[in-house]
């Protein structure tokens, strides 16, 4: 959608963006008009008019929102955990958070902000969790050793922790995957990760890209300890020919997920159409221990001083 960019000449920067296109401005009497790209409806428009509503143009009711970069100590991992605006109560909260935003889709994280809540006059929200699968949210439940086909397919499986699996549940929460580890001749390994068989290739990188098809069977919410075995309903499953099959579980990020974490943050916060104040916005983060900007200090100093780092700050 064509957009208006607006450049500032007192101050010597372009300024905001709009939601509409014009072809032609003018003025008339001190009266600032702009005229529509279509004569179809209100093809003039009066944008400094007392009556208009706010971000109204062309009779089509539009918001604002700003875009900010959080970048302080751009070399410092973060652990990022909350996130407020000095506003008045009236703006919608924040729509998006990116997390070390980057041209390759899988290291950027996006976690889900929770609803700004107001305390003392501020507006308050919390940071979400990774929503991408983590060692948090997915757990391997262990080596399967065959499958039995019905109408319920039983997986003989010898569980990685002796009969006490991670994340077996049956309330659809819950999703289940195969991965199949081979032996290539140049000594390599090549991982499929699959939920029926090889032709049902899955890539488990988020939650949401596990199908839901395969799901523990009424019959047994748990593993059958002793008798090593899981009941599934779905699709019939088929093991490769070779190499070992392990069976995992994954829950969801924002329930079981890892904080989210990283160098810089981007977010987009809407503000909507209705008359409001923003003074200031603020992230609090916690470095990490992988933050080597200390190793830095050290080597220019010739001391050592890390127990003096802030660890909780907010940007």
């Amino acid at each position: 959608m064509p957009n208006t960019v607006a450049f500032s000449h007192k101050g010597g920067y372009w300024k905001t963006r709009y939601s509409f296109y014009s072809y032609c401005y003018a003025f008339l009497d001190r009266l600032f008009f702009s005229f529509n790209q279509t004569f179809g409806t209100a093809p003039i428009w009066e944008h400094n008019s007392e009556t208009a509503g706010r971000t109204n143009f062309y009779n089509a009711q539009g918001g604002s929102a700003i875009a900010v970069t959080f970048n302080e100590n751009a070399s410092s991992n973060k652990i990022y955990k909350a996130f407020s605006l000095e506003s008045t109560n009236n703006v919608n909260g924040v729509s998006v958070l990116t997390v070390n935003d980057s041209t390759v889709a899988a290291q950027a994280v996006n976690p889900t902000a929770t609803v700004l809540e107001e305390k003392g006059g501020i507006m308050y929200g919390s940071v979400g969790l990774d929503q991408r699968l983590t060692g948090a949210n997915v757990k391997l439940v262990g080596v399967v050793q065959g499958v039995t086909n019905g109408a319920i397919n039983t997986v003989e499986i010898q569980f990685i922790d002796g009969g006490d699996s991670y994340n077996l549940d049956a309330d659809g929460s819950t999703r289940y995957f195969f991965a199949n580890v081979q032996d290539n001749p140049n000594g390599t390994t090549a991982t499929t990760y699959f939920q029926f068989n090889v032709t049902n290739v899955i890539n488990p990188v988020a939650y949401n890209n596990i199908p839901t098809a395969l799901a523990l069977a009424p019959l047994a919410t748990t593993e059958s300890i002793g008798t090593n075995v899981i009941y599934f309903s779905g699709g019939a499953i088929t093991l490769p020919g070779a190499g070992n099959t392990y069976l995992y579980s994954a829950t969801p990020g924002e329930v079981n997920g890892e904080q989210a974490r990283g160098q810089t943050v981007n977010a987009v916060i809407t503000l909507g159409a209705a008359n409001y104040e923003l003074y200031a916005l603020n992230l609090e983060y916690e470095e990490t221990d992988y933050d080597h900007r200390d190793e830095r200090y050290n080597r220019r100093s010739g001391g050592a001083s890390g127990a003096s780092k802030q660890t909780r700050r907010r940007q």
